[in-house]
């Protein structure tokens, strides 16, 4: 098995994008901005672009990493 040194970004589906919207806001100090693609949100955590991806769907799981 390959060992995981870092991870660039992050996609989540999720079933409440309200509720995330606030996690990432109260917890992390992150906001939710519309990404380019449509009824996807991205937090941006620095200068490197959206590290995390989130749009609304039914699996509650981070869905593809890189």
């Amino acid at each position: 098995m390959a060992q995981v040194e870092s991870v660039i970004f992050g996609r989540f589906e999720v079933q409440r994008i309200d509720r995330w919207r606030e996690f990432m806001s109260v917890f992390y100090g992150l906001q939710l901005k519309p990404s380019r693609i449509r009824g996807e949100y991205a937090a941006v955590v620095d200068d490197a672009g959206a590290r995390l991806l989130i749009h609304q769907g039914p699996s509650d799981d981070l869905i593809a990493n890189g």
